[in-house]
Formats: C-alpha cells, structure tokens, sequence
C-alpha cells in the first residue's frame, strides 16, 4: 500500500493549481465592470437563453412534417389480391401564419437579446457597489490608526503633566480608555474589511477568500451632463426599453398570425395506388374550414388586447426612466457637493483644529476634553469624507446603470 499517499496527493488538487488568477492591482471600477460581465454565470444562463431563443423562429416557421401512410382498403380471405395506397400527405398554410408566426419568435429572440444586456449592467452594478463598500471601508482603517496615534500622544502629554502635578490621573484613563475603544473599533473594521472583500470576490465570480489588490478610486467624475443628454443616450441604450419594444412587436406579429386563422388550410395528399388490375395513383386535395368564427374573433381580440398592453407598457418604461435618470442625476450632484464640502474645507479646518487644541494642551492652556473633542470630530468628519466619497461612487454607479452603460464618463 506504499502508492497509496502517492496517489491521493496526485488526484487531489492542490491550493495553488485551483487558485484564481490575481486580479490587476491596483484595481480600478471599469476593470471590476469587465470581469463582472464576463465571468458572472448569471450573464452565461442569460447568453444561452438568447440563444436557445434564436433558434425558436426556424420552428414555428417550418411546414408540418409531411405524413406517409400505406393504406390496405381491401384484403381478400383468399389473398390472392390486396387492393391498397401509397400516399404522401402535407399540409400547407394558404395566408402568411408562418412568416407571422416566424416575426412574433424573432421579436421573442429580440426581446431575450435585450434581457443579455439587462443582466449584465445588473450584475456589473452589483459588483461595482461592492468595490465601493470595500473602497470605504479600507479608507477608514488608516484613519483609525492615525487617531489611535494622536490619542497615544496626547496620553503622553497628560501623562507628563500627571507626573508634573498639573494634570488630574482622571484624564490620563479617559484618554487610555479612548484609545481602547479605537482599538477595539480597528479590530472590528478588520473583519468588515474582510467581509468587504469576500463580497467583492464573489460579485466577480472568485473565491471568497482570494486577496483582493489595493483599490485605484477617488478621482472627481465631474459635474453630470445635462438631464436632455442622459434621457437621449437612455432611450438609446436601455434594454428594458428595447425589451418592451420588443414586446410590441411581437404583440403586432400575433394580431397578424390570428387574423391568418380565418384564411383555410390546403391539404394534398397523392401516390401510387394498387386498386384495379392495372396500377395507378391517388390524389385528393383539399382545405379546412375556419367555420368556428366565434373562437378565431376572440383569438383576435386577445392579440388585440395584448398589444395594447405592449403598447401602454412601452409608454410607462419611457416615464419610469426618464424619472430614474433625473433621480439618479440629482443624487450625483448631491453626493458629489457633500463630499467636496468635507474635502476641500470641513477635514483641513478640523485638522487645524487639532493641531490648535494638541498644542494648547500641551503648554496647559487647554483642557483634555478640549483635546479628546477636537480628536472625535476628526475622526467623524474624515470618516465622513471617506463615506461621502464611496456614496458618490455608488450613486456615479447607478447613473451609469439608468443611462444603461456601465463605462466610466468622461471628464
């Protein structure tokens, strides 16, 4: 039995073997759109379903399979002559059902076709939200050790002044207890941070716990375009809409494939027939007779009905995205004001804030609760600036999605 460890170690993979390829690092928010609209399953099962759509059309356009049939019409006790048939029946349409028929399944394909974009720009939304979930919360880790530093020296200063006699041993544990609550909070955001990643790994089709390579985000998207350019490249683009147009014309191809009802089907039938002494052929030809006009007219009128349906639902997709993209243009703007706000003047005032209050409890001139509120405030207002920042990319993502182009704008 010594070729049996040899064995399992051969058949069983290895952690490096079925690891997945790196991901490019750093790792930017049109790199994460890609990989998520090629690697998803979800994109994959809708792909094959377009395909499997495609295909529909060559079926219902095609004539019924002809029927072949041998018919014995007479058989003597005595066999000494069989009269009998050789037919070959096929049915043929007299009005265009099959090509109507033939426009409802391409417009059905169409449909599915748009239904492959839908959920790409899904799953490439999905992916992006979670490269910004994990984006905020690497952000805040630095930011949390530089204020677990800041604490330690103001400990070092009231810890000075304890020993100096002009300081209380009070402040000293209020300060040490702060900064155990910094240190409690940095190890809670490591496991967020961890989550963050599984997350990101998973939206790309990775492994959950495949490392994930430092983040390239934080660039200003600029100021949207106008509301009238977006609504345009919108009615373009989504598929949705394209999806309901293609609903509408399906519904118009199966108004036209009920009304070819009334018109008769040919039926002819021909081939060699055995009944008299010398051999001969049979032909019959014949048509069906639409006489149930009660079922055909009201075939007609739930086509008709139908397609009103596609034409109202086409209308209120035209409404719901124009309000989605002007919602989604005003959260842009309102994200992108908040966070230039907190950029460009709320974090460099509190940092000066700061600094003020650090050195004016060193000399003793301020108290500790100064020191410890100008510290939180920081902290809030960096935070702050990280989320508002994430929030921006999330809402810049979800533009993107009610435009329906996933690409990064230009600026």
């Amino acid at each position: 039995l010594g070729w049996l460890p040899l064995a399992c170690a051969l058949l069983t993979p290895s952690r490096a073997l079925a690891a997945e390829a790196p991901l490019p690092s750093p790792l930017d928010a049109p790199t994460v759109v890609r990989l998520a609209r090629e690697r998803r399953p979800e994109t994959t099962a809708a792909r094959a379903r377009w395909a499997a759509a495609a295909e529909r059309p060559k079926v219902v356009a095609a004539l019924p399979d002809p029927m072949f049939a041998v018919s014995a019409d007479q058989v003597p006790f005595a066999m000494n002559s069989i009269m009998g048939s050789i037919t070959v029946q096929q049915e043929f349409p007299l009005s265009g059902v099959l090509g109507d028929r033939r426009r409802a399944a391409e417009a059905e394909a169409q449909r599915w076709g748009a239904d492959v974009r839908r959920v790409a720009l899904d799953v490439e939304l999905e992916a992006l939200g979670a490269f910004y979930m994990l984006a905020e919360r690497r952000g805040e880790m630095p930011i949390l050790e530089e204020q677990i530093d800041l604490v330690g020296q103001v400990v070092g200063i009231a810890r000075v002044h304890l020993a100096s006699g002009q300081g209380m041993e009070a402040d000293v544990m209020r300060l040490d207890n702060e900064r155990a609550r910094l240190v409690a909070d940095r190890d809670a955001l490591a496991a967020e941070v961890r989550a963050a990643e599984a997350t990101l790994d998973t939206s790309l089709a990775r492994s959950p716990d495949e490392r994930v390579p430092a983040l390239a985000w934080g660039e200003d998207p600029g100021e949207p375009p106008h509301l009238d350019e977006l609504a345009r490249q919108a009615f373009a683009q989504r598929p949705e809409l394209e999806e309901a147009r293609a609903e509408r014309a399906r519904a118009g191809a199966e108004i036209d494939a009920m009304e070819s009802m009334y018109t008769p089907m040919a039926l002819v039938r021909a081939g060699p027939a055995y009944q008299t002494p010398e051999a001969g052929f049979t032909l019959m030809v014949g048509v069906t007779l639409p006489i149930f006009r009660e079922r055909l007219g009201a075939g007609v009128v739930e086509a008709r009905a139908m397609s009103a349906m596609a034409n109202a639902d086409e209308d209120a997709m035209q409404r719901m995205i124009l309000g989605a993209v002007a919602s989604a243009r005003e959260a842009v703007i309102a994200a992108r004001t908040r966070w230039l706000a907190l950029d460009s003047e709320i974090v460099p005032r509190a940092h000066l804030v700061v600094e003020s209050t650090v050195g004016a409890f060193a000399t003793g001139q301020a108290a500790m609760i100064v020191v410890l509120g100008a510290a939180r405030d920081l902290r809030d207002v960096r935070v702050d600036a990280i989320m508002a920042r994430a929030r921006l990319g999330q809402a810049e993502a979800k533009l993107q999605r009610e435009v329906g182009d996933m690409a990064p704008r230009a600026h």
